[in-house]
C-alpha cells in the first residue's frame, strides 16, 4: 500500500522550486523557500490523510519551529522564551490574515 505521503514525495522529486535556481526576477533561495513552504502544507495534509491526528501534526510543526530558532548561531538557552513568543505572535498574525482557512492553502 502506498501512503498519501509517499505519493507526495514521489510527485515532488522533480519540482523546479527545489532546484535552487532562480530567474531574472527572483533568486533561487526565494523559489526554494516558496516551494518548501507549499511542500510543508502538502506534507501535513498528506500525513493527516494517512491517519495522523492533525493536532499532532501541528504540535510537530511548533516543536520543530522552536528547535530551528533555538539552533540559530549564537542563540542561548535564555533566548528560547523569546523564540516561543515569536512563534505565538506569528501564529496570531497569520490567523488574522484570513477570513477563510481555505485562503491560506498553497
Amino acid at each position: 500500500m502506498t501512503t498519501h505521503f509517499q505519493k507526495l514525495l514521489k510527485s515532488q522529486i522533480d519540482n523546479p522550486l527545489f532546484s535552487g535556481r532562480g530567474d531574472d526576477i527572483r533568486d533561487g533561495r526565494s523559489y526554494f523557500a516558496n516551494g518548501f513552504d507549499c511542500f510543508l502544507a502538502k506534507a501535513a495534509n498528506a500525513v493527516a490523510a494517512d491517519g495522523i491526528d492533525r493536532k499532532a501534526v501541528a504540535r510537530m510543526f511548533v516543536a520543530h519551529a522552536l528547535e530551528v530558532l533555538d539552533k540559530t548561531p549564537g542563540a542561548t538557552p535564555a533566548d528560547s522564551r523569546g523564540h516561543a513568543a515569536f512563534i505565538l505572535q506569528e501564529a496570531l498574525r497569520i490567523h488574522s490574515l484570513y477570513d477563510d482557512p481555505e485562503q491560506a492553502a498553497c
